[in-house]
């Protein structure tokens, strides 16, 4: 087993292993989703969709740690070294020519680590996705929470309001120390 054999695993392996339990983690979270009762719809659109995301992620993680494994256990790698390192055969110090099956073989192998490449990027995509949808979410939940706040304090306002008129209204707070109309110091001493 070479370096870069044992630096590939070192990378897959944990990789896989995140994935695995995040994907588990995202499994146990939807089936409490569904085994709950009565949640709102948009909390369950929200939930729902984000272990979704998260899912797809973990699965896309074992596998991306799978290929890039199975890039090296395979020999592929050990493969397109040995091509690179062609000596040149001729006078002239030039490599000679590829044949079809390298050729194909190159083919393959660019392909193979273009999908690798694309299914990391997708992964990057969807946790964009993911932090865009939780933030849209919460930004909604906090607007809701600061307008019954505030409609909260325009309706003590009003109550306040009104119980200060109505003392204004009977002539002082009528001997009584209770509510919102009472002075300091204008009880009995």
């Amino acid at each position: 087993m070479n370096s870069q054999m044992v630096i590939a695993l070192l990378l897959a392996l944990p990789l896989m292993l995140l994935g695995l339990v995040s994907g588990w983690q995202q499994v146990r979270g939807l089936k409490a989703l569904y085994a709950r009762k009565l949640v709102p719809s948009d909390e369950f659109a929200y939930l729902r969709g984000r272990y979704r995301r998260r899912l797809v992620v973990g699965l896309l993680l074992v596998l991306i740690g799978g290929m890039i494994a199975g890039a090296f256990v395979s020999g592929m790698e050990a493969r397109a070294d040995e091509m690179g390192e062609k000596k040149p055969t001729d006078a002239d110090g030039e490599k000679p020519p590829i044949t079809p099956t390298e050729k194909q073989f190159l083919r393959w192998y660019g392909i193979y680590w273009m999908g690798v490449m694309a299914l990391t990027f997708f992964v990057i995509g969807l946790a964009m996705a993911d932090g865009i949808a939780t933030r849209r979410y919460w930004l909604k939940i906090y607007r809701e929470m600061r307008e019954e706040h505030n409609s909260q304090l325009r309706r003590d306002l009003a109550v306040y309001r009104q119980q200060k008129e109505q003392n204004r209204g009977s002539g002082g707070n009528g001997g009584s120390n209770e509510g919102y109309g009472g002075r300091l110091g204008s009880g009995p001493h």
